[in-house]
């Protein structure tokens, strides 16, 4: 979820009026838009909405993602790939996600990328964790 997209949901989780919002924008970065905030300060009135109770909403899909992207390092870091870097583990990616990203595909495209990862680094006799 994009960061200023947070800021509002924040907002709405705590229940937060569009006067406050916007005086807590003015307190902590002396802006009173979101949109004309940097990414850090952003994160500074983020934190601060995490100091009030707010949770940012955590990807389901991040374990697998991590996992994937454990794995793909692995390769690399043997030198097993012949286009290393993340632009290459997306595209790689997409052969099981139907070109939908890894952020958004169903659990099962994951798990079946990494499945698909795990047995390529046992043919290369890579290591890896299990």
């Amino acid at each position: 979820m994009k960061i200023r997209r947070l800021l509002k949901a924040a907002q709405t989780n705590l229940d937060m009026d569009q006067q406050s919002y916007v005086a807590t924008l003015e307190h902590f970065t002396g802006k009173s838009s979101s949109t004309l905030l940097s990414y850090d300060e952003c994160k500074t009135v983020l934190a601060h909405f995490e100091t009030l109770g707010y949770q940012a909403p955590v990807n389901p899909r991040l374990k697998q993602i991590k996992r994937i992207q454990y794995l793909w390092i692995r390769l690399q870091e043997e030198k097993k790939l012949n286009k290393p870097g993340m632009n290459a583990m997306h595209s790689f990616c997409n052969n099981f996600t139907k070109d939908i990203s890894v952020y958004k595909a169903e659990p099962s495209q994951l798990s079946a990328c990494i499945e698909a990862l795990k047995a390529w680094c046992k043919r290369e006799e890579v290591t890896f964790n299990e």
